[in-house]
């Protein structure tokens, strides 16, 4: 298990970008993230977003803001 934890925010619905990211995050076997918000709003697909988070299996973090 990597040391290390992933870091995201913003993504926007953005689902190319966030598979590009998460990709990039298991290919360097890091099993954590600590997500600060907006994985959803403004991009077209926000329902895909959470789901490939969720898919991944990844034990994420989001900090809720207020």
């Amino acid at each position: 298990m990597s040391p290390f934890i992933a870091i995201l925010s913003n993504i926007h619905a953005n689902l190319p970008a966030l598979e590009a990211v998460l990709a990039d995050i298991e290919s360097q076997g890091i099993r954590e993230i600590l997500c600060l918000g907006d994985v959803v709003g403004y991009g077209a697909q926000p329902a895909e977003c959470i789901d490939l988070l969720r898919s991944k299996g990844f034990t994420v973090i989001l900090l809720r803001r207020s």
